[in-house]
């Protein structure tokens, strides 16, 4: 092999490596991207379960509390739980982490 085909294979070679490379480190920035994205989600679902399951214990509470009582129809007047809080109270949720 004379110096001009090993320069030849020389080049072609890196420029082959440097595509592989490159793919390659596309390849991990996409899988680390989705990585994050699923903790961020993963953390924001918690934040709502946590929030959907403290206000079903206060009004598990509340009723327990007013059954004890006489008139009965004010446990369902007043239940905390009379609407679900809608997707406009997350903004104040993650404000608060």
């Amino acid at each position: 092999m004379d110096a001009s085909n090993t320069n030849a294979v020389i080049s072609a070679a890196s420029g082959l490596a440097g595509v592989l490379i490159g793919g390659l480190i596309s390849f991990l920035e996409e899988i680390r991207a989705e990585r994050i994205t699923r903790i961020r989600s993963s953390s924001y679902l918690a934040m709502r379960v946590v929030c959907i399951l403290d206000l079903y214990v206060r009004d598990c509470a509340f009723n327990g509390f007013i059954c004890f009582q006489t008139d009965r129809s004010f446990a369902r007047e007043k239940s905390p739980l009379s609407s679900v809080p809608d997707a406009s109270s997350d903004a104040q949720l993650l404000q608060m982490f």
